[in-house]
């Protein structure tokens, strides 16, 4: 019986599932799933401004620096933590001026290698779309990408432990320095 749930415990922990996120923007609208359930949507226009009064809020400034973020995301990154995504990535793309178009399409384009160097950083990538439709005399902006993400909960409870690890060889670090300014 022990053995068995032994083993129950070691296929949760090592064996990925997939995380499907989708991020849509069609007819101004936004919106991103997880799986087939709407986890954010924005109905409104992104470009314009509430008019409702907003409460102001004093912005604390933040206890971690730049700096230590940055000593956080490289060893996070020093782990080989071989988390695979597949990749799609459509846009259709009208303008009802060619040549804007053109320069809009041809640019997009040559972002495509950047963005697949800078998602190789982070992920095995064993899929990766990126595909554009020209759509002429027609003024459209459809994105659709979607990602699917094979990832252990083992290496997510490890990432969060490094994390939690280093936060707290912050804090110390922050109250020794004030323990020594104070004496």
């Amino acid at each position: 019986m022990i053995f068995f749930i032994l083993f129950i415990i070691f296929i949760i922990l090592f064996i990925p599932f997939p995380i499907k996120i989708t991020l849509y923007l069609k007819e101004n609208k936004i919106y991103v799933n997880l799986y087939r359930f709407k986890v954010l949507s924005f109905p409104k226009d992104p470009c314009k401004k509430s008019t409702k009064k907003q409460n102001k809020k004093q912005n604390k400034p933040s206890n971690i620096s730049l700096p230590q973020i940055k000593e956080i995301l490289q060893k996070i990154y020093s782990i080989d933590l071989n988390i695979t995504l597949s990749f799609s990535f459509d846009l259709k793309l009208g303008f009802k001026d060619p040549y804007n178009l053109a320069l809009a399409y041809g640019g997009l384009y040559n972002l495509s290698p950047v963005f697949y160097a800078v998602l190789s950083n982070i992920f095995n990538i064993s899929s990766y779309k990126f595909n554009i439709e020209s759509h002429f005399e027609e003024n459209i902006i459809d994105l659709e990408v979607k990602s699917i993400i094979h990832v252990t909960i083992g290496k997510i409870i490890y990432v969060f432990f490094i994390i939690v690890k280093e936060l707290l060889k912050i804090k110390s670090k922050k109250q020794y320095s004030r323990e020594f300014k104070e004496v």
